[in-house]
């Protein structure tokens, strides 16, 4: 009887120090994933600054060719500084500049069509290279996705 109440002794505190160790690494885990209250703010000023181009990229294109339009945007994307940003979102970002810049392989070759952007992006929804701009549209709001989580 003896031993078995050392052994269930024995047993509890290694279950006890194991629970600790993962609460402990569990802890290291989520601060590393936390984010200054220096990279919130340049994460949410980068995310203002593409709001505010974001509107003018979907009026732009009733003047302009839609390639053109996302070569504009795409080009001001690129000199907003994401300096003191974490490098997950910088990446991220990057990759949703890329994910833009991907939609011109079916945008150019539509270079007469004009309007709002969401409703040229619906014509092109029914377009004969729907199925390949609906990927292209969608890894667009993909990275976009990504980039809103990370940014909380």
């Amino acid at each position: 009887m003896k031993k078995r109440y050392s052994a269930g002794l024995l047993l509890m505190m290694v279950l006890v120090g194991f629970l600790a160790s993962c609460d402990r690494s569990i802890n290291r885990f989520q601060e590393k994933q936390q984010v200054t209250d220096v990279e919130k703010a340049r994460m949410d000023r980068v995310i203002a600054i593409d709001d505010s181009i974001g509107k003018i990229r979907n009026k732009e294109c009733k003047k302009l060719p839609l390639s053109q339009t996302i070569t504009n945007y795409t080009g001001k994307m690129k000199q907003i500084d994401l300096e003191g940003c974490p490098k997950e979102f910088s990446k991220s970002f990057n990759e949703h500049i890329r994910s833009w810049e991907n939609l011109t392989q079916v945008t150019d070759k539509y270079p007469d069509m004009r309007g709002e952007m969401h409703d040229l992006f619906k014509k092109l929804e029914k377009s004969q290279d729907s199925a390949v701009f609906k990927k292209l549209k969608n890894d667009v709001w993909d990275t976009w996705d990504v980039i809103e989580i990370k940014s909380k």
